[in-house]
């Protein structure tokens, strides 16, 4: 039906004669006469004269009878309901109001992305070490009395690591077992070690500032297990002899570091670099044990003379004794190559603590030397070097030294050729200086 009435309509629009137009109107002016149409509200503005162009005829017609206008496509919309309506007469009532005491404009806040292991309180804060100010951007670790911080010094703008500690929540023995560490840091300093640029201690709280790594040996080689890969034989050599030279540094310089395990040894710049000498021990020269009176160590890499207890027991009084050497340092090293080639460590299977604790101390420990099906084959000698290591008679294992000695690369492929007899110091400076490809090349 509204089609129909629409179709009688006259025209909205008409050409007015040229004798009826205004002396001043424009020569392309159109009259708009009064059609009577009952869509239209503004009825005055029927029958006015408008000075139009061609241009804005089109638009004349479409705001003043919106009928003539082209009909848009609109999806269908669900019909309001009472409430929906009821908000909108709200908004609309709200809208009309007049505003009472606007706020000032506030300006934009400066954003930036916090780290979620720092609170945001932290974020940002300054640290100032022996007059030199750090500003923290995130926390690398945590403990239960300290933190270990990731700062920028505002010096030079370089990224460093703060280990911080709070003395008041340990005892005497610990807070001074703190102050050992770093004196024994500052004493070891080398290539191998991680780097100590400064510590102060003021307030009960320890403040040390050390290079920051890229990651530990831990959480890098859970990154290539989560891939479903493993490490080529030139890597396991490349970080084996890493670990060797570190050790022997600190063994040359009197130190057991009794925690030896992939989580304290860091990456820094592809470099393995030693930390954590939080329960080391120093060794006089003529010294070649110490006795502990409490076991410790991480039990997946602890040696077994850690745990047994060398006490005579004829006194019910009489406290535990627990004897330690260079070479329990050398048990744990052949843990971590025994993780590196087989992709976990030798007592991983036992999933109670007695357990393995039982089996860590059997003098004939079932130890499986089988390797993964994807794994790559590596030369029997890496094999025998792990046996040797894990040898339950301290003084039956190798020293360090002598495992640096070990000729790994001379046997890595089965060939009758000789091979040159180079050191393996030299033979890592080689491996820092030659791509994946070229090492490769070099062990064919």
């Amino acid at each position: 039906r509204r089609n129909e009435e629409r179709s009688v309509r006259r025209p909205l629009v008409e050409t007015v004669p040229a004798d009826h137009r205004p002396t001043n109107a424009h020569p392309d002016s159109v009259l708009l006469k009064d059609t009577a149409l009952s869509t239209i509200s503004d009825r005055h503005a029927l029958g006015t004269i408008c000075e139009k162009t061609p241009s804005q005829r089109k638009s004349t017609k479409e705001n003043l009878c919106p009928e003539m206008a082209p009909r848009r496509q609109e999806s269908y919309q669900e019909p309001k309901s009472h409430q929906d309506t009821y908000k909108e007469r709200s908004h609309q009532k709200q809208d009309l109001a007049p505003a009472r005491n606007p706020d000032p404009p506030k300006k934009p806040a400066v954003q930036a992305s916090i780290p979620r292991s720092i609170s945001s309180y932290q974020y940002g804060k300054k640290l100032s070490i022996k007059g030199r100010e750090y500003v923290i951007l995130g926390t690398l670790g945590q403990g239960m009395s300290g933190e270990v911080y990731r700062v920028q010094d505002l010096s030079n703008l370089e990224l460093k690591a703060i280990k911080y500690v709070n003395l008041a929540r340990m005892d005497a023995e610990a807070a001074q077992s703190c102050l050992d560490e770093i004196k024994m840091l500052h004493k070891l300093q080398a290539p191998t070690v991680v780097k100590m640029f400064d510590h102060e201690v003021r307030n009960q709280s320890i403040y040390v500032v050390m290079e920051m790594g890229d990651t530990d040996l831990s959480r890098f080689l859970k990154s290539v297990a989560a891939e479903k890969r493993r490490l080529p034989l030139t890597m396991i050599l490349y970080y084996w002899t890493e670990m060797l030279m570190a050790v022997k540094h600190i063994h040359d310089n009197g130190v057991i570091h009794s925690d030896l395990k992939p989580a304290n040894f860091l990456l820094v710049r592809g470099r393995l670099k030693l930390i954590d000498f939080g329960i080391s021990s120093t060794l006089n020269a003529e010294m070649t044990s110490v006795v502990k009176s409490t076991t410790v160590g991480t039990l997946n890499y602890i040696s077994p003379e850690a745990l047994m207890d060398v006490s005579t027991g004829d006194s019910p009084h009489q406290n535990t004794r627990y004897k330690i050497s260079y070479k329990s340092d050398v048990w744990s090293l052949g843990c971590i190559l025994y993780s590196l080639v087989f992709g976990n460590t030798p007592f991983q299977s036992y999933r109670t603590q007695w357990a393995k604790i039982n089996a860590i101390t059997n003098p004939n420990p079932m130890i499986s030397y089988q390797l993964p099906s994807n794994a790559e084959q590596v030369p029997i000698i890496l094999i025998d070097v792990i046996k040797m290591c894990l040898r339950h008679d301290p003084k039956a294992r190798p020293s360090v030294e002598q495992l640096l000695q070990v000729q790994y690369i001379s046997v890595a492929k089965n060939s009758g050729a000789p091979r040159p007899d180079i050191p393996s110091d030299i033979l890592t400076k080689i491996r820092r200086t030659l791509d994946d490809d070229e090492w490769k090349k070099l062990l064919a």
